[in-house]
């Protein structure tokens, strides 16, 4: 796990909840405000629900960042070089991409145009002139290196999302593991899916392997929690839906936050294949689930033997 600059950031990464809805009490009224207000204007114009929901998780994003690394400054009064510390925190610390990058870009940009737009004639903000224009991304500029995880920093998160009573989350993440699938392939699936395969695996209708043992602990903290559902992973609001990518995305950009680690879901998957080759399964069974070659199987499997031996 990277160091942070923890002497900068320190009160954010300690007090930051999971909640959003409880780091959004922190944020200066009149920021919420505006951003309410924006929300409405972008619903006028007909802007679909996907889009509206993308502007309200990057504008409470941005705005939680601001209350607690920024002084909670109004809008009106950030300067480029407070964006561009934002953006800096974002690719060093949390792993965001550079399409990432050029989405909370293209969200505050916009925010920036209405309040230019549509709020010239308000007392307090009328004469405002944005100041993201002004900041470019130029090609190459944004180093995104992917992070290593090693199987102590995961462990590490599903500790601390247990302790938060945050089981769904861990359950999640324990799937992923465990089955070195990405969420966006697990999140509509249902319960009804998992059969017990020779004894240590589930085997899920869409041939998902997932270690059954490892896995267990979470899947039964979360279905004691979940309430009566058709779907695994449930909508917050609503138990009959399943939980979306956009809500799912959301929650873990806090839990990022909050182990001052990125969430880059490829590094948690490239565990998998050391994970099944230390449960001991017979080969047949290690190449079908991992779906590697043998030749493949057996490099990843001696890296175990080397790290048992350390």
């Amino acid at each position: 796990m990277r160091e942070t600059r923890v002497e900068t950031r320190g009160d954010f990464m300690r007090y930051l909840n999971l909640s959003i809805d409880q780091s959004w009490a922190k944020v200066r009224p009149s920021n919420k405000t505006l951003t309410n207000k924006f929300l409405h204007y972008m619903a006028s114009m007909n802007r679909k629900d996907k889009t509206l929901r993308l502007y309200r998780n990057d504008l409470k994003a941005f705005f939680i960042w601001n209350a607690n690394s920024n002084e909670n400054k109004d809008f009106i009064r950030i300067t480029k070089e407070d964006f561009l510390r934002f953006r800096n925190d974002g690719v060093e610390n949390y792993g965001w991409s550079e399409a990432r990058v050029y989405a909370f870009d293209a969200t505050l940009s916009s925010l920036s145009t209405y309040i230019e737009n549509e709020l010239r004639d308000d007392e307090h903000y009328g004469g405002y002139r944005s100041v993201i224009k002004e900041i470019k991304i130029k090609g190459g500029t944004v180093n995104v290196g992917r992070p290593e995880y090693s199987m102590s920093d995961v462990q590490g998160v599903l500790d601390m999302l247990v302790a938060e009573s945050a089981f769904k989350e861990a359950c999640l993440l324990a799937l992923v593991l465990y089955s070195g699938k990405k969420p966006a392939d697990l999140l509509k699936l249902k319960l009804s899916s998992f059969k017990v395969y020779a004894d240590v695996l589930y085997k899920l209708d869409d041939g998902i392997y997932v270690l059954k043992e490892k896995f267990d602990p979470y899947l039964n903290l979360w279905l004691q929690h979940r309430g009566e559902s058709e779907w695994l992973f449930t909508d917050s609001e609503d138990c009959r839906k399943p939980w979306s990518l956009d809500a799912m995305k959301a929650t873990f950009a806090i839990v990022a936050m909050r182990m001052e680690m990125p969430m880059y879901w490829q590094s948690v998957t490239d565990l998998t294949v050391a994970e099944i080759s230390k449960a001991g399964l017979p080969h047949d069974i290690l190449w079908e689930m991992s779906g590697m070659s043998e030749d493949a199987l057996i490099r990843a499997y001696v890296g175990v033997k080397k790290e048992r031996t350390k």
